[in-house]
């Protein structure tokens, strides 16, 4: 690729995201089905935030499992 080229010519179009308001089973479910490791988080329209397969790691860490 030319150094020069610019960002738009490269870029994807239709990404997946998620919104502010989703449960992380959206984001699990967005993952496994798709080969992402990293979400866009959208509210309003506008991206706030970055999730990611590591983020979700570390909330499983830190909630308390439900009793089975």
């Amino acid at each position: 690729m030319n150094p020069d080229t610019r960002v738009r010519y490269v870029m994807t179009e239709s990404v997946l995201s998620v919104d502010l308001n989703d449960r992380p089973s959206e984001v699990l479910r967005l993952i496994a089905g798709y080969p992402v490791h990293h979400l866009p988080v959208v509210s309003s329209g506008s991206v706030v935030g970055m999730i990611s397969s590591a983020d979700l790691r570390k909330l499983d860490a830190v909630l308390p499992r439900k009793a089975e």
